[in-house]
């Protein structure tokens, strides 16, 4: 099996079976939905599988991280259920063009936010550390814009 996890590899054919219900041109379970929505069937596959591109990185991360298959030790589940949870967030986050606790994100925003959680997704520590305190540094960086432009503008109302 190519030095992978025999189980890992069995649950990532399986997985991917799954996933061809939300995968156009396919996707039957999309186009269920789209006859209940009265909506067109491709338009709702596409966005399906917009939606559900988490699932599509989470068959790899299990293949490289048999960890988060419950397949190691309970300190490496813990931490690669993190890496991973917040990895598929941020690039939820990049796909949809929003971020809860920022808004709306921009181009720039959106290419961060899919780089960090490719790092974060990337099974080497360094990389988890590296794009961990990335993410902090853009935190920071966005609560400050975001507490300067709310200041900005109780200046502006206040001095009407």
């Amino acid at each position: 099996m190519g030095g992978f996890n025999k189980l890992a590899v069995h649950l990532f054919i399986m997985y991917w079976a799954v996933l061809s219900h939300i995968t156009p041109p396919v996707c039957i379970a999309a186009f269920a939905a789209a006859s209940l929505a009265e909506s067109d069937p491709m338009k709702t596959g596409f966005q399906a599988a917009k939606l559900g591109i988490g699932f599509y990185v989470l068959s790899f991360i299990f293949i490289f991280n048999p960890a988060l298959i419950l397949q190691g030790e309970i300190s490496e589940t813990i931490w690669i259920f993190v890496m991973t949870a917040l990895a598929l967030f941020l690039i939820a986050a990049a796909f949809e063009r929003y971020f809860y606790g920022v808004g709306e994100l921009n181009i720039f925003g959106r290419i961060a936010f899919f780089i960090l959680g490719v790092l974060l997704v990337i099974p080497e520590t360094n990389t988890d550390l590296f794009g961990l305190g990335i993410l902090i540094l853009f935190f920071v960086l966005f609560k400050i814009a975001i507490t300067k432009k709310i200041i900005l503008k109780a200046i502006s109302l206040s001095s009407k």
